[in-house]
């Protein structure tokens, strides 16, 4: 498992368990894909207010990401902000933005509401992802 999957693994646990995050995932039914180099692809699906990770590509995705690894992973972990990537063409959305962009708010919440716990995730992620 690849650090990105891991940091969306701790990033969808707690995108599950913060409040405002689970009102917005109420409302979405989505599937992510994740095209990123240097790394397996994978996807998350948004389905009945929660997010799930699925390793592989999926057919019918709704949103499509595609990024340098290092890069996605410094946007999770809020090194990097979400926005400015995008203007500097950090990483590309194919399919539809209005997912790809919900996605992204879920990211910010759970980012702002668990600092905290990112910063935990930060230094042992991968002892217990």
């Amino acid at each position: 498992m690849g650090k990105c999957l891991r940091a969306l693994k701790g990033l969808i646990f707690l995108a599950n368990r913060t409040e405002e995050a689970k009102q917005m995932l109420e409302s979405m039914e989505s599937l992510i894909q994740f095209e990123l180099y240097g790394e397996e692809p994978f996807y998350v699906e948004i389905k009945n207010g929660k997010m799930v990770l699925k390793d592989g590509k999926v057919g019918n995705a709704s949103a499509t990401i595609t990024c340098e690894s290092q890069t996605f992973y410094r946007i999770i972990m809020g090194e990097i902000d979400q926005e400015e990537a995008f203007v500097k063409k950090l990483y590309q959305i194919s399919g539809s933005i209005t997912d790809a962009v919900r996605f992204r708010r879920i990211s910010q919440i759970v980012q702002e509401r668990n600092k905290g716990k990112i910063n935990f995730l930060l230094k042992f992620g991968r002892l217990f992802l």
